[in-house]
């Protein structure tokens, strides 16, 4: 449920964030978020699924504490993106 709220979030209201705040990068944010998603996705799913399948014997419940570090490390991300410091840049 949460992470498909979290999907619904970085692609439908994040773009629209970003095209109403900034619509002179409208270009530049379809390549750069094509890239993070992209990339940091592949990289997320690879290392903490190697993390994951490693310590699951000895501790059976690594997989969805993996979930929940991975979510609260999006708070702060999210708090940066949408915090209105007026650069595009750092968003």
């Amino acid at each position: 449920m949460f992470e498909q709220s979290g999907n619904i979030c970085t692609h439908i209201y994040l773009p629209l964030f970003f095209l109403q705040k900034y619509p002179e990068y409208k270009t530049t944010f379809a390549v750069v978020n094509a890239l993070v998603l992209g990339l940091c996705g592949f990289l997320s799913n690879f290392i903490f699924g190697m993390i994951g399948d490693k310590f699951e014997k000895n501790n059976p419940k690594i997989k969805s504490r993996i979930a929940m570090f991975s979510a609260l490390l999006t708070i702060p991300i999210m708090i940066i993106e949408l915090g209105n410091h007026g650069s595009y840049w750092v968003s």
